[in-house]
């Protein structure tokens, strides 16, 4: 009996620990290279480049081209601010690409919180995956992005 007592008990602290391992913590501000795509400051999770090189540089790629898009469909001075929005691309296990308007919901949800106000790209294979079906994906998260940080979600012209 106390044998099958002891079983039970490193399963069940087997399990949570693969459970807090999968929930786990954020990746730190540190573990992306900061690089620039028109103007843009984009964050790129290090991992990428080194596990996931082919994905990384497909999405990549798909973020330029839909970034040079923008730059030519939206008038210079709304650009401007849609330039001040940072952009992060990551290999997270879930997460669609989206625009986070507060701290709180990142941090109970596990995300970074640095990643507030910017657009996430949680997991790089969903722009690759979508880049036809929404080739304007970007710009639709910018556009929240616009209406969260110069117009404002209290906006009553907006709510109205």
């Amino acid at each position: 009996m106390v044998s099958r007592s002891v079983v039970l008990l490193l399963l069940f602290v087997g399990i949570s620990s693969v459970r807090a391992e999968e929930s786990g913590t954020y990746d730190p501000t540190d573990s992306y290279k900061v690089t620039e795509i028109h103007g843009w400051k984009v964050y790129v999770q290090k991992r990428l480049y080194r596990e996931k090189k082919e994905v990384g540089k497909e999405a990549l790629a798909i973020l330029e081209n839909q970034l040079f898009k923008v730059t030519r469909a939206v008038p210079e001075e709304k650009l401007a601010k849609l330039k001040e929005v940072p952009i992060w691309v990551c290999d997270r296990k879930d997460g669609p690409i989206h625009y986070h308007p507060a701290k709180e919901w990142l941090v109970d949800n596990n995300y970074n919180p640095d990643k507030a106000k910017a657009v996430d790209i949680s997991r790089a294979e969903n722009i690759i995956r979508s880049h036809r079906d929404q080739p304007w994906v970007m710009l639709h998260e910018l556009a929240h992005a616009y209406h969260d940080r110069v117009i404002s979600f209290e906006d009553e012209r907006v709510i109205a």
